[in-house]
């Protein structure tokens, strides 16, 4: 059995450069490699956005905060909507793909919250 730095030094020794580039569609560059960097020309989302489904907050805020806290929700935030800036101590509810408002870093998993009373 080879060592990994065996085995790569073996890799690399049978690895062949090329300076071949050709221009391809698409749809054709599955297994290819860039011959350069390509970048996107825009942001796509435009903004940071949440990830899951959860209570956006400010880190800050949860750090101070007991291991069981409650929080006033100021806000709901769906997808394809944009939340108003979040108001000191408050969280908002947010889904997934939605803007983060204003405010808000960190994003707490729905699944690690319970609900007390409506909302």
């Amino acid at each position: 059995m080879k060592s990994f730095d065996e085995a790569l030094a073996y890799l690399l020794s049978k690895a062949v450069p090329t300076a071949k580039q050709e221009t391809i569609q698409i749809q054709s560059a599955l297994g290819r490699v860039l011959a350069e960097d390509i970048t996107a020309s825009l942001n796509v989302p435009p903004h940071n956005n949440s990830m899951m489904d959860g209570y956006a907050l400010d880190s800050k805020t949860l750090a101070s905060a007991d291991k069981e806290t409650l929080f006033t929700v100021s806000q709901r935030i769906a997808a394809g909507t944009v939340g108003t800036p979040l108001v000191k101590g408050t969280i908002a509810r947010i889904f997934t793909g939605a803007p983060m408002p204003e405010g808000a870093d960190t994003v707490v998993m729905q699944e690690e919250t319970e609900q007390v009373g409506e909302g």
